[in-house]
């Protein structure tokens, strides 16, 4: 009977313990949820200038003053190596290319970089961003 006691609250200690573990969340995968504060800033003005783009009443002026704008905040990213991740760098070269109007054929270039790179991690939407980016620099540059 003794016996018995012991095995029944080992095997309550297992299912317990199996229990709990279940419950806890695990660092790394909670992490790998958590969005950087860089996607989140760079996902922002990509819906944003989407926003603007689609919106006929908006002054061109305004329009032309905010591609400019998300164009340096994208740079300025850019610059310190903080586009590293494939979802990133689609964004950045949604923005850079948007912004050749703007800005000339030297940020579809870029644009067309970026999305090259995010293409090469397996960043599916981005090869055919790396296309129409090239395209618009071709088109810019004359």
């Amino acid at each position: 009977m003794n016996n018995y006691r012991c095995l029944t609250a080992f095997l309550s200690l297992i299912i317990i313990v199996t229990v709990a573990c279940s419950c806890v969340e695990r660092k790394p995968e909670r992490l790998a949820r958590q969005e950087s504060p860089v996607s989140t800033q760079l996902k922002e003005m990509v819906a944003l200038q989407d926003e603007m783009l689609l919106n006929a009443n908006i002054n061109p002026q305004i329009k032309l003053d905010s591609m400019l704008s998300f164009r340096r905040q994208a740079m300025e990213l850019i610059s310190q190596a903080l586009v590293r991740e494939p979802e990133d760098q689609y964004q950045a070269a949604l923005i850079m290319q948007a912004a050749g109007e703007a800005t000339g054929a030297e940020s579809c270039l870029l644009g067309h970089y970026l999305a090259v790179q995010a293409a090469n991690k397996g960043h599916e939407k981005s090869r055919f961003l790396a296309a129409a980016a090239y395209d618009r620099y071709l088109v810019f540059s004359g």
